[in-house]
């Protein structure tokens, strides 16, 4: 949910060139996009930064189930 969360404010910086709008935006969908607050007032590369670590903690935690996956299957 987070990543959705700080993917849906990236793209408000495409959308609204004036910064009021884009915050308007963002405040209309608080209760929509869950985490949305968290991310509110980050800068288009904290928000990138944070989108790069958060995937990169996915597939942390993805390659990990998979090879638990695999060990369970090899003793089972």
């Amino acid at each position: 949910m987070k990543i959705k969360a700080v993917e849906f404010v990236l793209k408000s910086f495409a959308r609204f060139s004036d910064e009021e709008e884009r915050k308007g935006h963002l405040r209309a969908h608080l209760d929509a996009v869950q985490n949305l607050d968290i991310y509110f007032g980050f800068s288009e590369t904290e928000l990138k930064d944070a989108l790069n670590f958060l995937l990169e903690k996915e597939n942390l935690l993805l390659a990990q189930q998979q090879g638990m996956n695999v060990k369970v299957s090899f003793y089972a």
